[in-house]
C-alpha cells in the first residue's frame, strides 16, 4: 500500500459531485471544496487522449474521481489530484490572504526567486537579500526577455 492508497481509504465514498473542470491549465473539481490540480498531458496527438467517463464525471463520487489519481493517463491523473484537492478538509480560520512577494521577501532564502507575468512585484523584492522577483515588465525593461511584438 502507498501513500496514495492511504490517503484515498480516509475519503467519504459517497460525498458527491457537483462539477468537473477541466482547462488547458487547470484542472477544477467540485465537491466538498473546490480543488485544482494542474492539467497534465501526455505526448498523444491532439483529440487521442481518453479519459474514462467523459461527458459523466460528475455524476461520479468525489471518491471515484480521486481514485484517478493512480492513473498512468496523465490527464485522468490531473482529474483525480483535483477531487483529493476538493475533499480535504481544511480551516478557514487559518488561512490568510497574502502576496507571494511578501512571502519572497520576508521568508524568502538565499537565491529565492518568483516568476510572474505582471509588474506586481517590483516594489517589494530585495536583490541585494538574494530575493529576486522576475516580471515579464521588469525583464522586457532591462532587454533580458525582447518585448513581445504588439498585435
Amino acid at each position: 500500500m502507498n501513500i496514495l492508497d492511504d490517503l484515498l481509504n480516509k475519503f467519504d465514498m459517497g460525498l458527491p459531485v457537483r462539477s468537473v473542470l477541466v482547462g488547458a491549465h487547470w484542472t477544477v473539481v467540485c465537491s466538498r471544496h473546490c480543488g485544482m490540480a494542474a492539467t497534465l498531458t501526455s505526448n498523444h496527438p491532439h483529440g487521442h487522449v481518453q479519459v474514462r467517463d467523459v461527458g459523466r464525471l460528475h455524476q461520479k463520487s468525489a471518491r471515484e474521481l480521486a481514485e484517478l489519481a493512480c492513473s498512468d493517463e496523465l490527464m485522468e491523473a490531473s482529474i483525480g489530484v483535483a477531487a483529493i484537492n476538493s475533499m480535504l478538509e481544511m480551516d478557514e480560520s487559518l488561512a490568510v490572504e497574502i502576496n507571494a512577494s511578501e512571502v519572497l521577501a520576508n521568508r524568502g532564502g538565499e537565491r529565492t526567486s518568483l516568476w510572474s507575468g505582471t509588474s506586481h512585484l517590483s516594489s517589494n523584492c530585495n536583490p541585494l537579500s538574494g530575493s529576486y522577483g522576475l516580471s515579464s515588465n521588469i525583464l522586457w525593461k532591462t532587454n533580458i526577455l525582447p518585448k513581445p511584438p504588439r498585435i
